[in-house]
């Protein structure tokens, strides 16, 4: 890999980018989306990946200042690429999500618009605002969302429960990661931590669409979730140095591919499910070379 394609891959975060593609897919899926329909997977993934990307690139662009002084490896403060780039690079990135969403429906454009306002608010004002977390987890709760606006009308509730619950998964890992690469207080980790494994263990609470024999696979692989992820919470917040902090970070990010396949598999859809459970490999892979925070 040449030294600058990585710094581009660096910048957008590489690794995250399969669990973003997870949500809408997981969210088509959910909301009575064909398993076959792998042109809607394919197109949903895409402007999900997208708008991930420049968001991140975004959020670089904003935190230059405070990357000088706590990371100062990152792309930009390096001088590996420059602001002006970077701000290039995400404007074109959530521009082309947003373009590929106008293709699929007016429902999945206003909902791209809404995942990009979210984050220009979130990376451009209010990141230091208390309540600032709620922004980064209302864009992974829309995004799941964008999935489903491509076959559902959203005048039910189908969507309500599982959006909300990704909006507190994310909400909790943000709060969490605040201070990952300082002093983190073990309050702060023990509330992130523990809305983290409690927004999993609440998918067990969703209606479900399956055989009894699936409903038993779901509730096992939901557990199962919900003890790795509360481990690795717990162990950061019990010794809350910088390593174990960010290890549990990295965790709980790839944790959102398996998130999206437990979904999935409270719908019946076993393969659906391990496909999109399979995104958390090249996650967990690149995150020994490439950041995901």
């Amino acid at each position: 890999m040449k030294t600058r394609i990585r710094d581009y891959l660096d910048l957008v975060r590489l690794p995250n980018l399969f669990t973003a593609a997870g949500d809408s897919i997981a969210g088509f899926l959910y909301a009575g989306g064909s398993p076959a329909d792998f042109k809607s997977w394919l197109w949903l993934g895409a402007a999900s990946m997208l708008l991930y990307a420049g968001g991140v690139a975004l959020n670089d662009v904003c935190d230059v200042a405070t990357d000088l002084r706590e990371r100062p490896s990152r792309p930009i403060p390096s001088g590996r690429i420059s602001h002006a780039t970077a701000l290039r690079i995400s404007i074109v990135l959530l521009a082309a999500a947003v373009a590929i969403a106008m293709t699929l429906s007016l429902r999945c454009a206003i909902i791209a618009l809404g995942i990009v306002l979210c984050i220009v608010l979130y990376d451009a004002a209010l990141k230091q605002a208390p309540l600032s977390p709620i922004f980064m987890g209302a864009c992974r709760g829309l995004n799941l969302l964008l999935g489903m606006a491509l076959v559902n009308p959203l005048a039910t509730e189908t969507w309500a429960k599982p959006v909300a619950l990704m909006t507190i998964y994310v909400t909790s890992l943000t709060i969490f990661a605040r201070r990952e690469a300082g002093s983190s207080s073990p309050i702060q980790l023990g509330i992130g931590a523990a809305g983290v494994s409690l927004s999993v263990a609440a998918l067990l609470f969703l209606d479900r669409q399956a055989s009894a024999n699936m409903a038993v696979f779901s509730v096992i692989a939901i557990l199962s979730l919900t003890i790795w992820l509360g481990y690795n919470g717990v162990r950061a917040t019990f010794s809350p140095k910088p390593l174990f902090v960010q290890r549990a970070v990295k965790r709980f990010v790839i944790g959102i591919a398996l998130f999206d396949a437990c979904l999935v598999l409270t719908r019946g859809m076993p393969v659906a499910s391990v496909c999109i459970a399979s995104l958390s490999i090249p996650a967990f892979l690149l995150a020994r070379r490439l950041r995901v925070t």
